[in-house]
């Protein structure tokens, strides 16, 4: 059983604010959604195709890119669970949890004034996917599930119309910030 992850190329621009265009990608892979071995480098293509997956087990899957100065920040993970028989039910998981808010801060006492730290993990850990995969796994045998960021279906990637039911994956967005 297979299925293709795929994103766009990262943004670039001509000042390099944004970093160095990546010179590849890596794909990482879990079975649990909590702990990745190292990754497979897949050279400049933004597609794969995975092909060894289990039917009705989970996946679990990120992507970064790379370049000579390293590797960047990880995308969402997603999730895969293949169909274990041609009447399984498809269930969409759509991560639209994209929190990054300055309310997370912390402050930090530095050369005798404060600085103010943004901790990435604390605002969001783009993982909002395995929580919702294991629950799906524990109490649905027969429901079979792709997920994508709400990305991929604002951009049209992903068509809601090719699933039974679609489960948006929200939070808290936005606080007061100070």
């Amino acid at each position: 059983t297979s299925a293709t992850l795929a994103g766009d190329e990262q943004e670039t621009d001509p000042d390099g604010s944004r970093g160095a265009p990546a010179t590849g990608y890596r794909l990482y892979r879990s079975s649990h959604g909590r702990g990745y071995p190292a990754g497979a480098d897949l050279g400049n293509v933004t597609a794969v195709t995975v092909d060894d997956l289990v039917p009705g087990e989970v996946a679990y899957f990120y992507l970064t890119a790379t370049n000579g100065g390293g590797e960047s920040f990880p995308t969402e993970v997603v999730a895969v669970r293949p169909r274990t028989a041609a009447g399984d039910r498809a269930l969409l998981l759509v991560n639209g949890f994209d929190k990054r808010d300055v309310s997370t801060r912390v402050r930090v006492p530095w050369a005798g004034s404060t600085l103010y730290r943004h901790l990435l993990t604390r605002m969001n850990t783009y993982d909002a996917v395995v929580e919702h995969a294991l629950a799906l796994a524990a109490t649905t045998p027969f429901v079979a599930f792709d997920s994508c960021e709400a990305e991929a279906v604002e951009l049209g990637t992903v068509d809601l119309g090719a699933y039974d039911a679609v489960v948006w994956m929200g939070g808290v967005e936005s606080e007061v910030s100070t």
